[in-house]
């Protein structure tokens, strides 16, 4: 559930120079580690998946912002 645990242990699946896969198996209760992956993988220029972003998106706020970066737009709270 620590984003830097996982990272690290991911890294693991490439070494000396090869590369790896890792998967993870995430459900509808795993949602902020979800939203810390896009970010993570964002941050580091890895392409974030569809179905990863699906995910995070289930929760509100999170989806919100999203939209209104790729929109350019603010919300109004109210």
């Amino acid at each position: 559930k620590q984003i830097e645990a996982y990272i690290h242990r991911i890294g693991r699946a490439g070494r000396a120079g090869e590369t790896g896969r890792s998967y993870a198996f995430l459900t509808s209760s795993d949602v902020k580690f979800a939203i810390l992956l896009v970010k993570t993988f964002e941050n580091s220029g890895y392409p974030v998946s569809d179905k990863l972003e699906d995910l995070a998106c289930m929760d509100d706020f999170y989806k919100r912002k999203r939209l209104s970066a790729k929109m350019g737009v603010s919300f109004a709270k109210g």
